[in-house]
């Protein structure tokens, strides 16, 4: 979709809000709606919206760096995967010791990935537009580095 427009942020962000809306329908909306799986297939496409900072990254470097920048976003991924999947296991330590897993608890869970879906929007405002409707911004921002 970001080729077919020429541009990568609204589709990031796009596709980010639409990540943010269908964690708060599983997280808050009753059991029938949060469990259907239209919600889930919903999510599942728009997390390929997660891709698009790959393309900026290769659009935005030069060709002598461009692995070596997209070697350095997938090691962020990677990092902050494990640091999350760290941090999801200290919250639902309760259920691992024998007490009985709440909602609750799942929840906590989910409104952490819920703010970082959030946080992620509001960084993609920061991101030049590099798409081929935004390959003056991205020549611009070459030029100033």
């Amino acid at each position: 979709m970001s080729d077919r427009i020429g541009r990568r942020k609204p589709v990031l962000i796009a596709g980010s809000l639409i990540l943010a809306v269908t964690e708060a329908i599983v997280l808050f909306a009753p059991a029938p709606i949060a469990s259907y799986w239209a919600v889930d297939f919903v999510f599942g496409v728009a997390s390929g919206a997660a891709m698009i900072p790959f393309s900026i990254v290769k659009e935005i470097n030069p060709d002598e760096v461009k692995g070596t920048a997209t070697g350095a976003t997938n090691l962020i991924v990677f990092s902050m995967s494990a640091i999350i999947g760290s941090i999801h296991t200290w919250l639902l330590t309760p259920s691992v010791t024998g007490e009985a897993l709440t909602a609750a608890a799942i929840r906590r869970v989910g409104l952490l990935g819920l703010g970082a879906i959030v946080l992620a929007v509001l960084l993609a405002f920061l991101l030049p537009e590099t798409g081929p409707s935004g390959a003056g911004t991205a020549a611009r921002v070459r030029r100033q580095t």
